[in-house]
């Protein structure tokens, strides 16, 4: 990996344009994974973007506003197909990969497209123990968490299951202990959790506060999802009654 200063590729790739972008990887195709002080490359640039907060040169560029999400998500395409490695991000912070922040800003075509040719970044925590899952279910857009959904599990590591690999990332717990469905109910994004629920969620795990999927639903009010977790199979009487 080449460190480059944040001129050129990388500012290009932060503000978005696109035309400059295409320009500076045709007149030197290794700079596509170039990192810049943070490790960031032109493609976490280019998909996380307002929600970096790395060194404070970052804080002093002009309004990026102005960028449509289609533009980015096309100019973030432009880079995994010309070799932008997915898995380089900067070890600071939280740690997000780019899948994690392609799944914040609800580019599906870069979800699909990673999850598709990289499906171990599915499964990549950041400090806080989430995956990019955990993102999916802070947005209230279910077709994202649907898209990641699609390859959890195709790729399998040596000696585990399919099924044991999918259970694993559905039900991961992050530093508190909550599951990415408990999430999307604190969220109180509900078609989320029957998503997750039809999935295979399990809605018995607890958090390390003890409260597991229906104490969540139960506080809002959301008799429907409530009557929903009680027929699911695993809901057992113990279960019920914890």
């Amino acid at each position: 990996i080449v460190i480059h200063s944040r001129e050129g590729l990388h500012m290009a790739a932060l503000m978005g344009n696109f035309d400059v972008v295409v320009q500076l990887i045709s007149e030197n195709e290794e700079a596509i994974n170039a990192v810049d002080e943070d490790g960031a490359t032109a493609l976490f640039l280019t998909v996380a973007y307002q929600r970096w907060s790395g060194s404070v040169a970052y804080t002093r560029l002009p309004a990026i506003s102005n960028v449509e999400p289609w533009e980015r998500e096309n100019m973030a395409l432009f880079l995994l197909r010309n070799g932008a490695n997915v898995l380089v991000h900067p070890q600071i912070g939280t740690q997000d990969t780019v899948l994690h922040f392609a799944v914040v800003n609800n580019m599906i075509k870069v979800v699909d497209f990673i999850c598709n040719n990289y499906p171990d970044a599915i499964s990549i925590t950041n400090t806080l123990n989430e995956s990019p899952m955990f993102e999916a279910a802070r947005a209230p857009l279910v077709e994202v968490g649907e898209c990641v959904f699609k390859y959890v599990g195709l790729k399998k590591p040596m000696g585990k299951s399919s099924e044991t690999v999918y259970n694993q990332i559905i039900n991961a717990q992050n530093n508190d202990g909550d599951t990415i469905m408990m999430v999307a109910a604190q969220c109180e994004y509900w078609e989320f959790v029957k998503f997750l629920l039809k999935s295979g969620a399990d809605p018995t795990i607890s958090n390390f506060a003890n409260d597991a999927l229906i104490h969540i639903a139960a506080q809002t009010d959301e008799i429907g999802v409530v009557i929903r977790i009680l027929n699911h199979p695993k809901m057992t009487k113990t279960a019920i009654n914890a």
